[in-house]
Order: structure tokens, then sequence, then C-alpha cells
């Protein structure tokens, strides 16, 4: 006989060694796997996925070295391969009939009406069919279902929680949502989307820009032009995802390194080889094209047939312009001292301007001069900086208090006003002298049109558009500078500056020794406004518009932008 705790325990064990209710491994269970491979027995409900075009069935290709009319001939020699094409899409098609007919009670079919790029797919032969045999089978889309059933978990709860605001499943979601510690996501949800008005704290814009802040020309336009959109690209880092493809806003930088090339090839010990010939310029210009090629696209590269023929349309506009550049400094006493020259850089080049802010930190204008040339008279060096444009560009006191193209005279005051005594001997001015300005001008690389009133040949036609191309921007008012920079004062060279009858000399462009230091004292102003508003953690989406023009026509941040301007009403 047992005891009461004998047989307790002994009943404990038998309890402990025994599977009470266990539900066989081929019941209630999901299968998952490949038409091809599943193993189909009694099956209640079938759901069958991706029945997209050449997803399933799937496309059939014969990547192969042997085609299928090679395999026959083979297999009439006892030579097995691999199937051939109508082989494999008989076994798709069979894969395809197993699944559909496998379930005994109901079957769902789906597909995607998106790749995960975006793209747009069919939908397969299979589900087609299926269609026009059983027309009455209701098409439920993805769209069209309750939000609420496509939460399985906090992410996608604060992704739709949005379009559920109103659903009677709202406070559950909230309390879901704030369980897992997302509280500050509900009080952003609260913020209109409308609303344009955006300020950073004062902590997060000294995180961001610290006691020092260092901008390029580009940045402080894109500020300028609108908050929003340089908080997005410079703050935020986004980007759209971009192709390795020359591009027509490559051209420019086509342009600036052809040229720069050409002019360090024909300047031989500190001069300048003017006298080069025809096809010594084109030998120059091929060098350089393959070398700019080779940087870009590596060894091996291959060119189709529409970029060969942009490349030499490019090589002929660059052939024109290296002429019109020979023939300037045929008649100038300027001469191209460098190419590239860095400003505010860490590593060479040249110091640049400093400002004082109001918070005590310092504002660093950087970026880098397309050409500076020089010329010494009395002791002192004057200055011009060159910029080559692929668009024509007229310099206006307007936009330099806007903050708008500044770049040309942040690089000659920076050289005039920002380098020690050192530097200045460095650059080539005498102990005691001064770097002062001549001037900034922008040469347009746009082929200038030209009407003809009869034929000419294929010779003087490119002569007559090198002699139409111009300068622009604004230039000292001082007759040996400019002398110095034309001897003859062509206003295309001169920036439409003209010599009248009586020998006075006239033109928009002109600015006189004091007007450079005004425009030096207004671009100070200008840019330190800019900064501290920058710093004042002002972010908002309101571009600056310029006559009929708006950055919102180009701007890369409309999909996330809150201007109502820039969601397709420009």
């Amino acid at each position: 006989k047992f005891t009461f705790e004998q047989f307790s325990a002994a009943l404990s064990l038998m309890f402990a060694e025994s599977d009470v209710g266990t539900i066989p491994t081929s019941a209630d269970e999901v299968l998952v796997g490949s038409a091809s491979m599943l193993r189909t027995g009694d099956v209640r409900h079938a759901i069958i996925m991706g029945l997209n075009e050449g997803e399933f069935p799937a496309s059939v290709k014969d990547g192969g070295i042997f085609t299928d009319g090679d395999k026959e001939l083979l297999e009439a020699l006892d030579i097995s391969l691999s199937a051939d094409s109508s082989i494999r899409m008989s076994e798709e098609l069979f894969f395809l009939t197993r699944a559909v007919s496998a379930p005994r009670e109901s079957i769902t079919l789906t597909c995607s009406a998106l790749t995960s790029d975006g793209s747009a797919q069919r939908r397969s032969v299979a589900l087609e069919r299926v269609s026009t045999l059983f027309p009455e089978l209701p098409i439920i889309k993805e769209s069209s279902l309750d939000p609420i059933y496509k939460i399985w978990n906090t992410e996608a709860a604060k992704e739709l929680f949005p379009r559920l605001a109103d659903n009677g499943e709202a406070e559950r979601l909230k309390k879901l949502i704030t369980n897992n510690g997302n509280d500050g996501f509900l009080k952003r949800l609260s913020i209109s989307l409308s609303q344009t008005e955006c300020k950073v704290s004062p902590e997060l814009t000294a995180d961001i820009f610290g006691k020092r802040l260092s901008l390029t020309q580009s940045r402080l336009e894109k500020y300028v032009l609108c908050n929003f959109d340089y908080y997005c690209s410079y703050v935020l880092g986004l980007r759209e995802s971009k192709r390795a493809v020359f591009q027509l806003n490559d051209i420019g930088t086509f342009i600036h390194y052809i040229l720069e090339m050409f002019m360090k090839e024909i300047t031989v010990d500190g001069k300048l080889n003017l006298s080069c010939s025809d096809d010594e310029i084109n030998s120059i210009l091929d060098r350089s094209v393959r070398n700019y090629l080779f940087d870009l696209l590596g060894e091996d590269y291959a060119l189709s047939a529409r970029t060969k023929h942009l490349f030499l349309r490019l090589h002929r506009l660059s052939f024109m312009i290296a002429k019109t550049l020979i023939d300037e400094f045929k008649e100038s006493d300027f001469y191209p001292s460098y190419f590239e020259m860095k400003v505010g850089m860490e590593r060479g080049g040249i110091n640049s301007l400093e400002f004082a802010l109001k918070d005590g930190s310092v504002l660093t204008l950087r970026g880098i001069a397309d050409r500076v040339d020089t010329y010494k008279k009395d002791g002192n060096l004057y200055i011009r900086v060159v910029d080559y444009k692929t668009g024509s560009k007229e310099f206006s006191f307007d936009d330099l208090k806007d903050g708008i193209n500044t770049q040309l005279l942040i690089y000659l005051f920076s050289l005039c006003y920002g380098q020690s005594e050192e530097k200045k001997l460095e650059l080539g001015c005498d102990s005691g002298g001064e770097i002062l300005p001549a001037g900034i001008q922008y040469l347009s690389s746009n082929a200038p049109t030209v009407s003809i009133d009869k034929y000419c040949d294929a010779q003087r036609a490119p002569e007559m558009i090198r002699e139409e191309f111009s300068r622009s921007g604004i230039l000292i008012d001082d007759e040996s500078i400019l002398r110095a920079i034309n001897h003859d004062l062509d206003p295309k060279i001169v920036s439409k500056i003209k010599e009248s009858e009586d020998g006075t000399l006239t033109g928009k462009s002109l600015v006189s020794s004091e007007g450079f230091d005004e425009l030096y004292s207004m671009l100070s102003e200008t840019v330190i406004r800019i900064a501290e508003s920058m710093k004042d953690g002002n972010a908002s989406a309101k571009p600056l518009r310029k006559g009929e023009k708006a950055p919102c026509r180009y701007c890369r941040m409309k999909a996330v932008c809150r201007a109502s301007v820039c969601k397709g009403k420009i």
C-alpha cells in the first residue's frame, strides 16, 4: 500500500513524463515554401503570392552557351545537358497548376502593383486567366483595406496613426505608441504640415555651427534663397540618389577643367605662348578631354554615340573660347597667375575673410577661384578675378544686398583685405605695396548668336562667333588699369565700358576705388546678417522670389517641403 505522499509523488512523476493533447505535426500548421519545392498534402487553404509577369510563372531565359537547337543535336548524340526553354516553361506551368489545385476549400491569389523601387508591375498571365474564367471573384486592393489590419508593431502604428486619428481605435493606438517611449512623436504630429514657419532651438544651432562658422558662397546663397532647403541639404544631409552619368550641369565643370588645362599648357617659364597654331590648340584640348574622361570614367571608358557628339560640340566650343583667350592676352598686360586658387581652405591657398558675429563667434568664407589675373604697377599688385560661366551672368547691386552672386567679390576682397604682409610678398606685391582691386569678370562659355546677311564659309563662321564673346562684371575706374586689361579698350573685353569722343570712360561696369570699399562694407553687412540669421535658427520654408523666378522650380526638397508654393503651383 502507498501512503498519500508516495501516491502523490508517483502521480506527479507520471504526469511529468506524459504528453497530453499534443497536436499531430501535420495538422493545424502553415507550410511556407516555393511552388517548385513545396510538398502538397491535405491542404485546406493556399495563399499564392507573386503572380506578376516574369515572376510566377517565371520568365525562362537561356543564358548558356548552347541554344535549344544545339541541345537537340547533342541529345541525338546521347549527350544530355540542361532542359531546353520549352521544357522549363512547361515545368513553370506545372508548378502553377499544382499550387492552385492543392487546396480543397479555398485559395487566395496575390500580386504586386509596384516593385521595391517604385516601378509598375503587371499581373501575370495566370492571374489574367483566372479573372477571365471567374469574373465574379472579388478583387481586393491593399489600399482599400482598413488600416487597422496593417498594424503589427509600434512602427506601423506610428506610420498609420494620422489616417486613424478619427477612428474608434485612436485612443488604443496612442497608448501603444506612448507605452513604447514615443511621446515626442505625438507632439510632432500635432504640427500642421502647411506651417511654413520653423525655428531651431539655440542649443541645437550652437551644436550645429559652433564658435567658428565656415561657409562657401553656394551655401550662403542656398540659405538666402530658402532657409528650409539649406537645413535639409547641409544640416540633415538629405540627398537625391544619382547615377554616374554626364549631365547638363556637368558641362560647367568640363569647361572649367579644359580651360584651366589649356592656360597652364600655354604658360612656359612664367610667360604665355600666344603664338599657338590652331593645330597646337586642338592638340592641347584633345589631351585635356582624354584626361578628363579618364578621371571621370576610368581607363576602359566607352562613350555612346550621343555622348561622343556632345563632347565633340564641347571640344569645338572650348576651341573658340581658347582662341578668344589668346586674342585677349595678346592685348593685355595682366597675367593669369593662379588657377583654381583655394581661399580659406585648410591646406594651401590664401587666407579667407573673417567676420565677428554678435554672439562672439567668427564667420569665415571659403571657396575656389577659377582664375586670378595680376598686374603690378608702382609696387602695388592689381587683382582681377575671372569666373567661367555656362550661362549668362551680370553683376547686380541688388543681388549683393540679398547675398546672391557674391562669389567673386568674396575672392577679390579676400585677396585685397585678408592677407598678411608676408602673404602679400608671396603673391608678388612689393614690400610696402598694397593689393588693390582691378575688378571681377564673368566669361560666358555660351556660344553667342550671330546673324549673317549672306553665305559665309565654314572657317569664317567660327571666327564671327569668337569675335562676339564678351565679358561682364565690374572694373576699376582707372584708365591706366583698364588699358592694362585691354590696350584698345575693346568693350567686349572691358565689360561694355566705352571711351567717349572727349576721352572720358562711360559704362555701368565702372566702379571707383572708393566704390570698391563701399562694396566691401556692403558685403560684410550682408554676410554677417545672413550668418546671424542662421545662428538664430531660422529654418522656415519661405523661398526668396526674384521677379518671376523662385528657387522652388528645381528644388530637390519638394517632397518634404511645407510651403504650398512648392507643391506644384509653380
